[in-house]
């Protein structure tokens, strides 16, 4: 019997690569050149690994908590509105084009909530003060 193959892998994706591969097939970085970091602090892992060994947090978008993932970042654009952009940026489970689509999408819902707001906070004054809301406010006079 043979010495068993063991597959080389790429440090920067963590995909397997044929061994003398210069670059890798995947993501294009130079093999052996750069160490995978942790998403989340930065320190230098192992391509293959799950969870970093410095800070114990996943390095995929399986393990990433509920507000990196797709349904969490929506759920938090109609809670928190534009604070939202935030989770949507830092998620791992969302590339360059879906972050881009997000922050459309999260500035779209922050905007309609806003005039919803309005509207709804308009209707009770006017219902309050008989529809004359505006010199109510102002004393009469308005500019």
């Amino acid at each position: 019997m043979g010495v068993p193959h063991i597959p080389v892998y790429c440090e920067a994706c963590g995909k397997v690569i044929a061994e003398d591969s210069a670059y890798c097939p995947h993501c294009g970085a130079e093999a052996g050149s750069q160490p995978a970091l942790c998403r989340w602090c930065k320190a230098p892992i192992d391509a293959r690994d799950a969870f970093c060994r410095r800070c114990g947090k996943a390095q995929n978008s399986a393990g990433a908590p509920w507000y990196y993932k797709h349904w969490g970042i929506l759920a938090l654009a109609c809670m928190a509105g534009p604070f939202a952009l935030i989770a949507a940026w830092r998620s791992p489970a969302l590339g360059k084009t879906a972050k881009w689509a997000y922050t459309a999408a999260i500035l779209g819902i922050s905007l309609w909530l806003y005039l919803a707001a309005k509207t709804a906070f308009m209707s009770g004054l006017n219902a309050i003060t008989g529809g004359d809301s505006l010199s109510s406010i102002t004393g009469g006079t308005y500019p």
